[in-house]
């Protein structure tokens, strides 16, 4: 294996990380009144995304777990009104 390959995986990897510490750095320099909205607009969206996948993955694995409870198959209805009385 040539030498230069392993080193690319760590040469992105640095950069990822440096990336980070300065996004960090200038979060960090923000005012709190700063910080918070924008600490929110990042953290909010992704939170829903990942409740939204927390869903999925939980209906899925509940329909696997529970094969005779078909979603072709609607619960029975209690009769309406007009139904009782007819």
């Amino acid at each position: 294996m040539p030498p230069n390959v392993s080193r690319v995986p760590r040469v992105y990897a640095a950069g990822v990380f440096d990336w980070w510490n300065s996004v960090e750095l200038w979060v960090i320099g923000l005012p709190f009144a700063a910080q918070f909205p924008l600490v929110l607009a990042v953290l909010l969206p992704l939170f829903v995304v990942l409740a939204w996948l927390i869903d999925r993955a939980v209906d899925s694995v509940s329909a696997r777990l529970r094969p005779w409870a078909s979603a072709d198959q609607p619960a029975a209805a209690e009769p309406t009104a007009a139904e009782r009385d007819a």
